[in-house]
């Protein structure tokens, strides 16, 4: 604790994330008392296995705050903080384990969805998720389309976040470089595909008389055609 102290006092962190607060290697039985932060007030969850735990700095004008922790994936909390002006931001601290199980798999990416659509339009995703196989700079990965990772991929992007570390947060001997602390903001989609008619964009393509409106035109002609409504 002496040492995230320092960095805190070093880096003016206001809210600061922590995953594993009780690894499984610990054999002492940690408490909340364990924890704490001058100038800070420590938000967690350390009775759910591993446990998370955020601190907001007391110097942070809050009006009210709400913490709770997710019913299904256990490793994660997530704190709604009410600022002046009745601005609203909401923040989820989450860990997957690198030993979690497909089903765990699952529940996460259901919870990214159901974080995008919490409270605020302000949402952030802060925590450990053990991806070591993305490339975060080209946000790729080479493993195949049922791999972990890849389907982490397409949860994060179909629940419009971004992700913003690209500092490496894991250096051991002999290997590269891992990010595996990742900051996901929420991102106002580009199209807003829930708001689509698409029962009336189904009707006006059956209504459409492709035969007439495609005869004699070339095949590049007849695939960049746009029909009129």
């Amino acid at each position: 604790m002496r040492e995230l102290q320092m960095i805190a006092i070093e880096k003016k962190g206001e809210i600061i994330g922590i995953t594993e607060v009780s690894p499984t290697y610990i054999k002492e039985v940690l408490s909340k008392q364990h924890f704490t932060l001058d100038g800070s007030d420590l938000y967690t969850n350390i009775e759910e296995e591993e446990g998370v735990a955020m601190y907001i700095t007391k110097h942070l004008t809050l009006r009210s705050h709400e913490i709770k922790t997710d019913a299904v994936f256990k490793e994660s909390i997530w704190i709604q903080l009410n600022l002046r002006k009745s601005t609203k931001i909401m923040l989820e601290c989450i860990y997957r384990s690198p030993t979690s199980s497909p089903v765990t798999y699952d529940k996460l990416h259901k919870l990214l969805a159901v974080s995008n659509s919490r409270g605020p339009s302000q949402v952030i995703v802060l925590g450990d998720f053990n991806h070591p196989e993305i490339y975060w700079n080209t946000k790729t990965t080479e493993k195949g389309v049922y791999h972990r990772s890849r389907l982490f991929l397409d949860a994060v992007r179909d629940a419009y976040f971004i992700q913003h570390m690209y500092a490496s947060s894991i250096f051991r001997r002999g290997q590269n470089p891992l990010i595996l602390d990742l900051l996901l903001p929420k991102a106002e989609p580009c199209f807003l595909y829930h708001k689509g008619d698409y029962k009336k964009m189904n009707q006006n393509l059956l209504e459409m008389d492709w035969e007439t409106d495609l005869n004699g035109l070339t095949a590049e002609d007849a695939w960049t055609f746009s029909p009129q409504y």
